[in-house]
């Protein structure tokens, strides 16, 4: 106002006056007095910028990179690291849930590969006790031809079997049966009847089904139909398959331990009295149990033990599906809504900043070569513009 006043008058040809009159120099101009209505305004207009800079201040909070205080500066890198690191967090996140599944799957499939081998040797040792028990029979034990030598690999091997062999065998098989149902830790088998199951877990449900309450489920052949197997050896599948099973082997085991039958095979010399043996009504009813109605249902166990651990796979893998694809949605909200808007403002406060070095003097921007070399970056997209 001092330089505005003196120079007004100058360029008008007078000399400053003061306010009685008296002509004063330019150096007096200071003490002149200012209307109190000029102050007025100027401090109103003072006031009025602060308020807008105060407003336009809180407005850009949070919008921008700049801030006016260290504290208000620190919270608003933490903001932004926190946000630029939030991909990171996800990816974490994804990666500890998919161990932390990975880890219950292992626990739920790691006795599948056990129990379905369980049950297939169950069903071959079933058969194989079968054919010892018909070896008992005809008096293998007796014949002068075992042990017989393979011709290639040397190995003696025998088929003599007498009662004791077989009811090794039955003690065998009863082990395997009740390592198939009531687990083995050393096997990796979790047991059939032990494991935790819900109402939707629909194969587990129908094993169980099948082994307590209805033997005969799920019956494939026509032949003996649905109707004889419920109906055979006094309905004992109705009471399930492992009482079926249970059945066969207490009968196999009393047959090799009756003494008069026992004493009848041992004394037997000639075809007519092995074939008087095998006419046995008894023993010709616990042959045709394992082979029409016994062995048909282990199959349809083993292949519902093989369902069982399919279907426990395909969920977790369902499981895993989802996760990967809830990874890739949320990266991709990510993106839109966080890293996106990050670098949009961030242009904004690139941009502001060419704009205020623009205001930089030219003498001053030709003396700096960082300047130049920024402004032509900034501006030009012409290598040719550039040199």
């Amino acid at each position: 106002v001092e330089r505005s006043a003196s120079g007004l008058a100058r360029d008008a040809g007078h000399q400053p006056r003061d306010g009685g009159g008296a002509k004063v120099s330019p150096i007096q101009v200071k003490h002149a007095v200012i209307p109190e209505s000029m102050t007025k305004k100027k401090k109103k207009k003072q006031r009025k910028d602060a308020e807008e800079d105060s407003k336009s201040a809180d407005k850009s909070k949070g919008k921008c990179f700049s801030c006016r205080s260290p504290i208000s500066c620190t919270k608003r890198k933490a903001a932004i690291v926190t946000k630029m690191s939030l991909l990171l967090f996800l990816t974490l996140g994804y990666f500890i849930t998919v161990v932390g599944t990975f880890e219950i799957m292992s626990r739920k499939v790691a006795g599948g590969p056990a129990e379905g081998n369980y049950a297939s040797l169950r069903r071959a040792k079933a058969k194989h006790l079968a054919h010892n028990v018909r070896l008992w029979l005809t008096r293998s034990y007796h014949s002068d031809m075992w042990p017989v030598t393979h011709p290639v690999t040397e190995q003696e091997f025998t088929f003599a079997v007498d009662n004791h062999g077989v009811l090794e065998e039955v003690n065998h098989l009863k082990e395997i049966h009740d390592k198939l149902l009531y687990g083995d830790e050393e096997h990796s088998l979790p047991g059939t009847f032990r494991e935790e199951h819900s109402e939707s877990d629909e194969q587990l449900l129908a094993l169980l089904n099948l082994y307590t309450l209805q033997g005969c489920d799920q019956w494939p052949l026509a032949s003996p139909s649905y109707d004889d197997c419920t109906t055979v050896d006094s309905h004992v599948f109705e009471s399930g398959l492992h009482s079926a099973f249970s059945a066969f082997l207490q009968q196999v085991h009393l047959l090799c331990t009756h003494e008069n039958l026992t004493e009848a095979v041992e004394n037997a010399s000639t075809d007519a009295e092995i074939n008087q043996l095998f006419g046995n009504r008894e023993i010709q009813r616990i042959i045709e149990f394992e082979t029409q109605y016994l062995q048909v249902q282990l199959m349809t166990a083993l292949h519902m033990h093989a369902d069982l651990n399919k279907d426990r796979l395909e969920a977790e893998s369902r499981v895993l599906l989802m996760l990967l694809i809830g990874f890739i949605a949320l990266a991709l909200a990510n993106y839109l809504f966080v890293v996106r808007a990050m670098l949009f403002q961030l242009d904004i406060e690139v941009k502001r900043t060419r704009s205020l070095l623009l205001v930089i003097p030219v003498d001053v921007i030709n003396d700096i070569r960082s300047i130049q070399q920024f402004l032509i970056e900034s501006f030009s997209n012409n290598p040719v513009r550039k040199k």
